[in-house]
């Protein structure tokens, strides 16, 4: 369908029924149902906001809002704006851990990562990163792995694109070996279960 301004990002409400979506100079994630091809409602949030995601369990929604420098939440059912957390400057990015209890924010100026407890609603650490970190996942379920003769042993790992260093994701530390932020393609396994940034 054609658009006033330029689209930023999208995606499937998890029912599968909506696409949720972004659109330059429209602070509001636009809620399009996929059947009609009509938008069907706007969620208002801060100015410029980015990628609209949803935790895993569905029944939240995440959107960054660039200009203030937030993660808003919204319901995905209802349409609405349900809280705002401060992060860092230009958040880019977002990811959610399995339990859906835990989101992770790129700040893209401030080069940090901000780690927020959705049921609080707030800032619970802020990980320093290298320069301009923007995308972020949460590998989840990985088991000890062989790399020649080093091994890697981890639960849960985040995966960044940046220059981050290692940490512990259950407090957010650097070096530890089961959690850690790594850039995917400069990652250095050491003997053991530790891996940094290279």
């Amino acid at each position: 369908m054609p658009l006033d301004n330029t689209p930023r990002a999208l995606n499937i409400s998890p029912d599968g029924q909506e696409l949720f979506f972004t659109e330059a100079g429209i602070d509001a994630v636009q809620v399009l149902d996929i059947a009609s091809n009509q938008i069907v409602d706007k969620i208002p949030v801060g100015a410029s906001p980015h990628l609209p995601s949803f935790t895993p369990d569905g029944n939240l929604g995440l959107v960054v809002a660039q200009g203030p420098g937030e993660l808003d939440l919204v319901n995905p059912d209802a349409y609405t704006l349900v809280g705002t957390v401060k992060v860092g400057e230009m958040p880019h990015w977002t990811a959610t851990t399995s339990d859906s209890g835990t989101a992770y924010v790129t700040n893209e100026v401030s080069n940090d990562v901000s780690v927020i407890d959705l049921a609080s609603q707030t800032v619970t650490a802020t990980i320093q990163a290298g320069n301009a970190p923007r995308k972020i996942v949460v590998a989840i379920g990985l088991d000890a792995r062989r790399f020649g003769n080093r091994t890697l042993i981890s639960q849960s790992r985040l995966l960044a694109t940046g220059f981050f260093k290692s940490c512990r994701q259950e407090s957010h530390t650097l070096m530890h070996s089961h959690h850690h932020i790594q850039r995917p393609d400069r990652a250095t396994f050491r003997t053991g279960d530790t891996a940094t940034a290279g």
